[in-house]
C-alpha cells in the first residue's frame, strides 16, 4: 500500500525540517511527500525545496481544509496521510498505519498528539486526555491522520468553507456512512507547537472553535457546543443574579458553582472516560478557559450571521 503523505505549511520554519525528516525515514518506495504552502514569508520554502523529493505546491490562499484537498488532488497513494508541519511521527509509524488499513472494514486510522519531552504543565494535562488501547473514535485530529484514498472520495473530502474543525466534521461523514475510525495510540505523532502559555491556549481554543458549526450540522447532539450554550446561560445567569446574590451569605460560593459547573462536569467526565485522575485540577482550570474561548467564538460566529454582515 503506497501513502501519499500531505503536510500543509504556513510560517514552520521552526518545525518542517523535522517534519519532513521524520517522514522521510518512514518512507519506502512508491510513497510521496507533498508539501502545501499557505503563503509562509518565512524560510519554510527554501528548506522544503532542499530536501530531495518532496512535490511543494503553492496555495497562497484557503482554508485548511482547502488545503489539504488540494494536496490530496495531486496524490497518488493508496492512503492519504495527513500531518501537520509542527508534528514528528515516530519510528514505526508507517507500519502501524499498513497493518490497521489492511483490514477491510477501516477506513482510517491515527491517535491524540504526543508531547514533547520539555512539555509545559499544560501540554502534560491537556494531552493527558488520551486512550491506552486502540479503539474506534468518532474522529481523529488531522495533524495526525491516515485514511484510505477511496474512502475519502467517496465522503468527498473536508469541508473547504470551514476554517477549523474540518477534521471533526469530516469525522461524522465517515461515521455517519458506516466507515470505521480507529484511534490507536501506537500511531504515535509528537506534537511541537502546542500552547505553552494560558493565553495561547486560550486563542488556541477560540480559534480551533470557528469551525464548531461544521459538527452542528451533522448532529444536533454535539457534546461539546450543547456544553458550550450551557456555560453560556450560566455565565448570564450569574451577572443577572449577582446583585441578589451578593447579599446572600453563601452568594459567593453559589456563583462560583453557577459559573463553575460545566467545566466541573467536563473534567470529571474526562477522567473518567479516560481513568487518569493525576490533572484533575488542572484540567478544571482549562476547561474555564477552554470554554470561556468557545463562549467567545460562539459569539462571534452569531455576530456574523446578523443582517449585513459578512
Amino acid at each position: 500500500m503506497r501513502i501519499s503523505f500531505i503536510i500543509p505549511m504556513k510560517n514552520a520554519g521552526r518545525y518542517i525540517r523535522m517534519c519532513l525528516e521524520a517522514i522521510i525515514s518512514e518512507m519506502m518506495i512508491g510513497d510521496e511527500l507533498i508539501v502545501i504552502d499557505n503563503g509562509s514569508s518565512d524560510d519554510s520554502v527554501f528548506i522544503v525545496k532542499h530536501i530531495e523529493n518532496v512535490v511543494l505546491l503553492h496555495c497562497p490562499e484557503g482554508t485548511i481544509g482547502f488545503l489539504r484537498n488540494h494536496g490530496s488532488s495531486h496524490s497518488q497513494g493508496d492512503i492519504m496521510a495527513f500531518i501537520d508541519a509542527d508534528c514528528i511521527i515516530s519510528p514505526g509509524w508507517r507500519a502501524k498505519v499498513v497493518k490497521t488499513l489492511a483490514d477491510d472494514d477501516i477506513a482510517a486510522v491515527g491517535s491524540r498528539y504526543e508531547i514533547p519531552e520539555n512539555a509545559k504543565w499544560i501540554e502534560k494535562a491537556w494531552f493527558s486526555q488520551k486512550t491506552a488501547l486502540a479503539a474506534p473514535a468518532k474522529y481523529i485530529n488531522s495533524g495526525n491522520f491516515a485514511i484510505k484514498k477511496e474512502s475519502f472520495a467517496q465522503v468527498g473530502g473536508f469541508d473547504e468553507k470551514l476554517i477549523t474543525g474540518e477534521d471533526a466534521e469530516l469525522g461524522w461523514r465517515l461515521n455517519a456512512k458506516g466507515y470505521v475510525i480507529i484511534e490507536d495510540p501506537e500511531v504515535e505523532c509528537i506534537h511541537l507547537g502546542n500552547p505553552k502559555t494560558l493565553k495561547d491556549f486560550y486563542n488556541k481554543q477560540k480559534w480551533h472553535a470557528l469551525g464548531m458549526m461544521g459538527t452542528f450540522k451533522q448532529s444536533f447532539w454535539d457534546k461539546p457546543l450543547l456544553m458550550t450554550i450551557a456555560f453560556i446561560f450560566s455565565i448570564s445567569a450569574s451577572v443577572i443574579t449577582f446583585p441578589w446574590l451578593l447579599r446572600r451569605s453563601k452568594g459567593f460560593l453559589e456563583m462560583v458553582a453557577l459559573i463553575g459547573w460545566v467545566p466541573c462536569l467536563t473534567a470529571v467526565y474526562r477522567e473518567y472516560q479516560y481513568k487518569n485522575i493525576v490533572y484533575f485540577p488542572h484540567l478544571i482550570l482549562l476547561y474555564l478557559i477552554y470554554f470561556i474561548a468557545r463562549s467567545h467564538a460562539f459569539i462571534e460566529i452569531l455576530g456574523n450571521l446578523l443582517p449585513g454582515r459578512n
